[in-house]
């Protein structure tokens, strides 16, 4: 079924990766596929798997959609101590349109869609009946799932009682293999494109379901139904639907196909998938998103030849967890040489050659080529303890349960009562620099920390707090529009 030989899938990436430099400048903004590359059942199929490789890509989940999250959202729990003001931009909250980290996660979240869009336009070119299904679920997963994020980070907050008129990005579901098919279409509806994540996620899960029950495989290391419907419970919890944000998360905790490990850190910079996986990025020698000054690596570790430092937390940070809690230690003694392998905590005190040495570093990622948790098992247990409280119900447990269960695993004290506050609280803890932040308070409607006046916050719907459209797109296509306050 994957049967491609090593030479054409490393000639074929290759392609991508000129192309992906070359065609930007040639079809602004969106990017074409020589037709000749898809043109037989295996290349079609070829084609797919290489949407693996862009989801490894900085400018999608190995980096950037992580650090867009933390920085925009962060609070005084951490700083941006480095030298990059892309970045610097994003902890200030006065990014410039032509930002060239937005720029970039722009251009490969849509090369990639493009990618998705080729290959379901092709689907009678497979020959294999359960290929077809396995591959246009992938791709309607990996299209719905960019998309998502991409709603989230150049629209406003879904609103659950509200029109969603407010724009977001443009929705293309037509492929582009040539200059010709290059279109030009505005910003769709906040409202627009959740429909279309949720229709392209919906209709993998169906797929996936159908393909998994006919073969058994569950595929661990690719796109399967369990990710999906991860995926779901996300886009649920974030359209503040919990109750089907509760659905989705109990569907995956019920399947039995996951599990905690049994200390937090051990979720983390490891080699091949754990029992808490449920989707990861595979770091292998075709994807180095994290060693160079790409990936979440650099920036947030500061180990012996990994990491710069430049995402510093604070001491108050730390003082914010119970004593004995797992997931707020900190080694401060460690050699100038020490590597992840002698990181025994979730923090430390930074090690590394580069200037900003010396401050307080995550150990969530301390080696470049090590894999990159996307989806873990935890998050199922939060979502689902939200999505209970938030509605009065208990499926598949107590909201307490389940957070009790996920701070049982760090040692933290159990809770006798939760409340609002206190699940909101275990979700940081728990998943701190993993993404989540912006995403959270602005659901939330909870004002965002001004990092330049600690006296004012920042409103969750503030046009600052919304990404700009890349000043590169709006010269090339004018029936894009700007976010207001650009």
């Amino acid at each position: 079924m994957r049967k491609y030989k090593l030479i054409y899938v490393i000639a074929f990436m290759t392609f991508l990766g000129l192309s992906a430099c070359e065609d930007k400048l040639e079809l602004d903004p969106y990017q074409s596929i020589d037709a000749e590359l898809t043109n037989t059942s295996e290349k079609v199929m070829l084609t797919a798997n290489s949407v693996y490789e862009r989801m490894q890509n900085a400018d999608l989940f190995g980096a950037n959609m992580n650090y867009f999250s933390e920085l925009i959202g962060r609070s005084s729990d951490v700083s941006w101590v480095g030298t990059f003001n892309t970045k610097r931009e994003m902890g200030r909250k006065l990014l410039l349109i032509n930002n060239a980290d937005v720029r970039d996660v722009w251009i490969e979240a849509y090369y990639t869609i493009n990618i998705c869009n080729i290959v379901l336009s092709k689907l009678d070119i497979i020959d294999d009946a359960d290929d077809r299904n396995r591959v246009e679920a992938e791709m309607l997963a990996t299209r719905g799932w960019i998309y998502f994020e991409l709603a989230r980070l150049w629209g406003k907050q879904y609103e659950s009682a509200g029109s969603n008129s407010q724009l977001a990005v443009p929705i293309l579901l037509d492929p582009v293999e040539g200059e010709s098919d290059v279109t030009y279409p505005g910003r769709s509806s906040v409202g627009d494109v959740y429909s279309r994540v949720l229709s392209d996620l919906t209709g993998a899960e169906t797929l996936f379901t159908t393909y998994h029950t006919a073969t058994g495989d569950s595929r661990m290391t690719y796109l399967n139904a369990n990710v999906v419907k991860a995926v779901l419970a996300r886009v649920y919890l974030q359209m503040g639907d919990y109750a089907n944000a509760t659905i989705k998360a109990n569907d995956v905790i019920q399947s039995g196909s996951y599990g905690l490990v049994d200390a937090p850190l051990k979720a983390f910079n490891n080699s091949s998938y754990t029992p808490e996986d449920i989707f990861a990025l595979q770091q292998t020698a075709l994807s180095n998103a994290g060693e160079s000054n790409a990936g979440l690596t650099t920036h947030y570790a500061s180990l012996a030849g990994n990491g710069r430092g430049d995402m510093e937390m604070t001491s108050d940070f730390l003082d914010l967890f119970e004593v004995g809690d797992l997931r707020g230690g900190l080694t401060t003694d460690l050699a100038g040489s020490a590597l992840i392998t002698d990181v025994s905590t979730m923090y430390y005190i930074g090690v590394g050659q580069s200037s900003n040495n010396g401050g307080i570093n995550t150990a969530k990622y301390g080696d470049g080529k090590k894999n990159t948790p996307l989806i873990r098992f935890a998050e199922m247990y939060l979502i689902r303890a939200e999505g209970n409280f938030e509605e009065g119900t208990s499926l598949g447990d107590t909201p307490l349960n389940d957070i009790n269960r996920v701070r049982a695993r760090s040692n933290a004290s159990a809770y006798t009562t939760v409340d609002q506050n206190s699940i909101r609280q275990e979700r940081y803890f728990e998943l701190c620099w993993e993404g989540f932040r912006l995403h959270d308070l602005r659901r939330w409607k909870v004002n965002v920390y001004n990092p330049d006046d600690d006296t004012e916050s920042i409103a969750y719907d503030a046009d600052r707090l919304v990404l700009p459209v890349p000043e590169r797109e709006l010269e090339v296509n004018d029936n894009l529009v700007q976010n207001s306050g650009y």
